[in-house]
């Protein structure tokens, strides 16, 4: 992508300070997830795609990714506690019954375009 934008442009677009972007490209710091949003868009990037079998793990996280949330509103979507989420990406214990929900929460949100999240 070509688009020969000075950083304080790119900053502008996305709503944060030019040293954030410098930090961000140094590798000093990372956006926070409230940002993603603006910068897939950007970018003219998607990072879900849905993997319907095992790969439900991933795409919860990069659902959270997508739309820019916290793990807290992430788990009030679903139903779920939001410890289980953070247990899911840690490799910690998450029952069977939030599993389930987890995955089915995924496929209705992947119902309609399997390898688009719609964006609310």
């Amino acid at each position: 992508m070509t688009r020969k934008l000075f950083q304080k442009d790119v900053a502008e677009i996305i709503g944060v300070t030019t040293s954030s972007i410098e930090n961000w490209e140094i590798k000093r710091s990372n956006p926070n997830v409230s940002f993603y949003p603006k910068i897939f868009e950007f970018l003219e990037y998607c990072v879900i795609q849905y993997v319907p079998d095992g790969g439900y793990k991933q795409s919860l996280w990069n659902y959270r990714f997508q739309l820019g949330i916290s793990i807290e509103e992430l788990a009030r979507k679903i139903g779920i506690d939001g410890r289980a989420i953070a247990n899911l990406k840690t490799g910690g214990y998450v029952s069977l019954i939030t599993q389930l929900k987890m995955k089915s929460f995924l496929e209705n949100v992947f119902l309609d375009e399997p390898y688009v999240i719609p964006l609310e």
